[in-house]
Protein backbone atom coordinates (compact mmCIF):
# COMPACT_ATOMS: atom_id res chain seq x y z
CA UNK A 1 0.00 0.00 0.00
CA UNK A 2 1.10 3.65 -0.92
CA UNK A 3 -0.02 6.41 1.68
CA UNK A 4 1.03 9.82 2.36
CA UNK A 5 -0.33 12.23 5.04
CA UNK A 6 0.07 14.86 2.44
CA UNK A 7 -2.41 14.56 -0.72
CA UNK A 8 -0.31 16.86 -2.90
CA UNK A 9 1.75 13.34 -3.51
CA UNK A 10 -1.37 12.09 -5.39
CA UNK A 11 0.09 13.98 -8.24
CA UNK A 12 3.44 12.54 -8.07
CA UNK A 13 1.26 8.62 -7.31
CA UNK A 14 -0.51 9.58 -11.19
CA UNK A 15 2.72 9.69 -12.58
CA UNK A 16 4.47 6.41 -11.28
CA UNK A 17 1.13 4.74 -12.28
CA UNK A 18 0.64 6.45 -16.14
CA UNK A 19 4.85 5.31 -16.54
CA UNK A 20 4.00 1.72 -15.08
CA UNK A 21 0.72 1.27 -17.70
CA UNK A 22 2.35 2.55 -20.33
CA UNK A 23 5.19 0.51 -20.49
CA UNK A 24 3.29 -2.56 -19.82
CA UNK A 25 0.91 -1.63 -22.69
CA UNK A 26 4.14 -2.14 -24.78
CA UNK A 27 4.10 -5.71 -23.90
CA UNK A 28 6.69 -5.80 -21.21
CA UNK A 29 5.68 -7.95 -18.64
CA UNK A 30 5.94 -7.10 -14.71
CA UNK A 31 6.67 -8.97 -11.25
CA UNK A 32 6.41 -7.46 -8.28
CA UNK A 33 9.93 -7.03 -8.02
CA UNK A 34 9.97 -4.31 -10.87
CA UNK A 35 7.20 -2.66 -9.57
CA UNK A 36 8.22 -2.52 -6.44
CA UNK A 37 11.96 -0.92 -8.00
CA UNK A 38 9.98 1.57 -9.63
CA UNK A 39 7.82 2.64 -6.54
CA UNK A 40 11.48 2.74 -4.65
CA UNK A 41 13.02 5.20 -7.16
CA UNK A 42 9.66 7.47 -6.85
CA UNK A 43 10.26 7.20 -3.01
CA UNK A 44 13.79 8.34 -3.57
CA UNK A 45 12.96 11.15 -5.90
CA UNK A 46 10.07 12.65 -3.62
CA UNK A 47 11.95 12.56 -0.30
CA UNK A 48 13.56 15.96 0.51
CA UNK A 49 12.29 17.37 -3.03
CA UNK A 50 9.85 19.61 -2.57
CA UNK A 51 11.18 22.78 -2.96
CA UNK A 52 12.24 21.56 -6.40
CA UNK A 53 8.56 20.27 -6.87
CA UNK A 54 6.80 23.98 -5.70
CA UNK A 55 9.96 25.18 -8.39
CA UNK A 56 8.45 22.91 -11.29
CA UNK A 57 4.86 23.60 -10.42
CA UNK A 58 5.48 27.57 -10.66
CA UNK A 59 7.51 27.04 -14.22
CA UNK A 60 4.60 24.86 -15.10
CA UNK A 61 1.42 27.48 -14.34
CA UNK A 62 3.52 30.54 -16.33
CA UNK A 63 3.57 28.15 -19.27
CA UNK A 64 0.31 27.70 -18.63
CA UNK A 65 -0.50 31.83 -18.05
CA UNK A 66 0.82 32.69 -21.13
CA UNK A 67 -0.86 29.80 -22.99
CA UNK A 68 -4.00 31.04 -21.86
CA UNK A 69 -3.12 34.44 -22.78
CA UNK A 70 -2.92 33.90 -26.20
CA UNK A 71 -6.02 31.08 -26.48
CA UNK A 72 -8.24 32.06 -23.77
CA UNK A 73 -9.40 30.72 -20.78
CA UNK A 74 -10.56 27.08 -22.24
CA UNK A 75 -6.77 26.44 -22.14
CA UNK A 76 -6.45 25.64 -18.97
CA UNK A 77 -7.95 22.28 -19.77
CA UNK A 78 -4.95 21.50 -21.86
CA UNK A 79 -2.72 21.41 -18.77
CA UNK A 80 -2.58 17.72 -18.37
CA UNK A 81 0.17 17.40 -16.15
CA UNK A 82 -1.24 17.90 -12.91
CA UNK A 83 -3.53 15.35 -13.18
CA UNK A 84 -0.59 12.70 -13.99
CA UNK A 85 -0.25 12.79 -18.09
CA UNK A 86 3.02 11.72 -19.27
CA UNK A 87 3.33 15.20 -20.68
CA UNK A 88 2.24 19.01 -18.81
CA UNK A 89 0.68 20.27 -21.55
CA UNK A 90 -1.91 18.37 -24.08
CA UNK A 91 -3.02 19.85 -26.87
CA UNK A 92 -6.44 18.80 -28.11
CA UNK A 93 -6.75 20.62 -31.60
CA UNK A 94 -4.30 21.08 -34.10
CA UNK A 95 -5.27 24.54 -35.23
CA UNK A 96 -3.21 26.11 -32.97
CA UNK A 97 0.20 25.46 -34.22
CA UNK A 98 1.65 24.28 -31.32
CA UNK A 99 2.31 20.68 -31.75
CA UNK A 100 0.68 18.11 -29.78
CA UNK A 101 2.38 18.27 -26.60
CA UNK A 102 4.64 20.49 -24.46
CA UNK A 103 6.91 18.85 -21.78
CA UNK A 104 7.96 21.64 -19.24
CA UNK A 105 11.18 21.81 -17.32
CA UNK A 106 12.37 24.68 -14.76
CA UNK A 107 15.49 25.51 -13.33
CA UNK A 108 17.18 27.55 -11.20
CA UNK A 109 20.47 27.60 -12.23
CA UNK A 110 22.02 30.77 -13.30
CA UNK A 111 23.02 30.00 -16.67
CA UNK A 112 22.37 27.28 -19.02
CA UNK A 113 19.84 24.42 -20.00
CA UNK A 114 20.45 21.39 -18.36
CA UNK A 115 17.60 19.37 -17.47
CA UNK A 116 17.08 15.90 -16.24
CA UNK A 117 14.47 13.75 -17.57
CA UNK A 118 12.61 11.01 -15.63
CA UNK A 119 11.84 7.62 -17.78
CA UNK A 120 12.54 6.91 -21.24
CA UNK A 121 8.61 7.67 -22.38
CA UNK A 122 8.56 11.28 -21.63
CA UNK A 123 10.17 12.30 -24.90
CA UNK A 124 9.17 10.93 -28.00
CA UNK A 125 10.19 11.95 -31.76
CA UNK A 126 6.44 10.87 -32.69
CA UNK A 127 4.67 13.07 -30.52
CA UNK A 128 5.23 16.34 -32.54
CA UNK A 129 6.75 17.69 -29.08
CA UNK A 130 8.29 20.62 -27.53
CA UNK A 131 10.86 20.90 -24.76
CA UNK A 132 9.62 24.06 -22.65
CA UNK A 133 12.26 25.67 -20.45
CA UNK A 134 11.71 28.08 -17.82
CA UNK A 135 14.68 29.68 -15.43
CA UNK A 136 13.47 31.01 -12.40
CA UNK A 137 15.20 32.77 -9.64
CA UNK A 138 14.77 31.89 -6.36
CA UNK A 139 14.73 35.07 -4.33
CA UNK A 140 14.20 36.71 -0.31
CA UNK A 141 11.78 39.20 -1.08
CA UNK A 142 10.00 41.06 -3.99
CA UNK A 143 9.55 38.50 -5.60
CA UNK A 144 6.15 35.90 -7.06
CA UNK A 145 4.60 32.93 -4.56
CA UNK A 146 2.32 30.23 -6.18
CA UNK A 147 -0.11 32.17 -4.22
CA UNK A 148 0.15 34.85 -6.82
CA UNK A 149 0.28 32.41 -9.73
CA UNK A 150 -2.49 30.82 -8.90
CA UNK A 151 -4.71 33.34 -7.82
CA UNK A 152 -5.94 33.06 -11.74
CA UNK A 153 -6.40 29.66 -12.17
CA UNK A 154 -9.92 28.23 -12.36
CA UNK A 155 -10.78 26.18 -9.33
CA UNK A 156 -11.75 22.91 -11.29
CA UNK A 157 -8.53 22.49 -13.17
CA UNK A 158 -6.80 22.01 -9.82
CA UNK A 159 -6.97 18.36 -8.23
CA UNK A 160 -8.48 18.52 -5.27
CA UNK A 161 -6.85 19.46 -2.01
CA UNK A 162 -4.20 21.25 -3.74
CA UNK A 163 -4.05 24.54 -2.19
CA UNK A 164 -4.96 23.13 1.30
CA UNK A 165 -2.04 21.12 0.75
CA UNK A 166 0.14 24.21 -0.23
CA UNK A 167 -1.01 25.90 2.42
CA UNK A 168 -0.42 23.54 5.21
CA UNK A 169 3.19 22.80 3.95
CA UNK A 170 3.86 26.54 3.53
CA UNK A 171 4.74 26.34 0.01
CA UNK A 172 1.18 28.46 -0.82
CA UNK A 173 3.13 31.97 0.02
CA UNK A 174 6.32 30.63 1.21
CA UNK A 175 9.25 30.29 -1.66
CA UNK A 176 9.62 33.62 -3.69
CA UNK A 177 11.18 33.41 -7.75
CA UNK A 178 11.84 36.04 -9.90
CA UNK A 179 11.24 35.22 -13.84
CA UNK A 180 14.06 34.93 -15.62
CA UNK A 181 13.93 33.79 -19.28
CA UNK A 182 12.16 30.64 -20.95
CA UNK A 183 12.92 28.82 -24.23
CA UNK A 184 11.08 26.28 -26.03
CA UNK A 185 12.92 23.38 -28.35
CA UNK A 186 11.42 21.29 -30.59
CA UNK A 187 12.13 17.53 -30.19
CA UNK A 188 13.38 16.18 -33.36
CA UNK A 189 15.91 13.45 -34.58
CA UNK A 190 18.65 15.72 -33.70
CA UNK A 191 17.18 16.43 -29.84
CA UNK A 192 19.04 14.50 -26.98
CA UNK A 193 17.26 11.51 -25.47
CA UNK A 194 16.84 8.21 -24.64
CA UNK A 195 14.13 6.70 -25.50
CA UNK A 196 12.57 3.08 -26.63
CA UNK A 197 14.31 2.85 -30.14
CA UNK A 198 17.68 3.81 -28.06
CA UNK A 199 18.00 0.02 -27.48
CA UNK A 200 17.72 -3.00 -28.88
CA UNK A 201 14.13 -4.51 -29.14
CA UNK A 202 12.99 -1.41 -28.35
CA UNK A 203 13.60 -1.75 -24.53
CA UNK A 204 16.37 -1.53 -22.02
CA UNK A 205 18.21 -4.37 -21.07
CA UNK A 206 17.12 -6.48 -18.87
CA UNK A 207 16.96 -5.24 -15.40
CA UNK A 208 17.37 -2.03 -15.96
CA UNK A 209 14.12 -0.68 -14.10
CA UNK A 210 14.08 2.63 -14.66
CA UNK A 211 16.35 5.73 -16.70
CA UNK A 212 16.67 9.02 -15.38
CA UNK A 213 19.07 10.98 -17.92
CA UNK A 214 20.56 14.97 -17.64
CA UNK A 215 20.42 16.99 -21.04
CA UNK A 216 22.53 19.72 -22.58
CA UNK A 217 20.36 22.19 -24.55
CA UNK A 218 22.98 24.77 -24.97
CA UNK A 219 23.37 26.05 -28.27
CA UNK A 220 20.33 23.97 -29.75
CA UNK A 221 17.96 26.15 -31.71
CA UNK A 222 15.32 27.48 -29.30
CA UNK A 223 12.34 30.43 -28.91
CA UNK A 224 12.33 32.63 -26.41
CA UNK A 225 8.95 32.53 -24.98
CA UNK A 226 7.52 36.42 -23.92
CA UNK A 227 5.68 35.49 -20.33
CA UNK A 228 3.84 38.12 -18.45
CA UNK A 229 4.37 37.54 -14.76
CA UNK A 230 1.53 38.33 -12.51
CA UNK A 231 1.87 41.65 -10.40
Amino acid sequence: MISSANSAHERALSWLVAEIVEVAELGHHWSFDVVKAYIKEWADLLRGTRSGEATGLAGEILVMRHLVSIHGPDAWKWWQGIHGSVNDVMFDRDDVGLGSAWEVKTTVARAGWKVTVNGIHQVSVDAELSFVCVRLESVKSGGFTLADLLKDVPNDVLPANLIEDLKASGEYDGEQWKFIEAARFTVDESFPRIGPDSFKNDSPPERILGISYTVDLGGIPCTQMEIQIPK
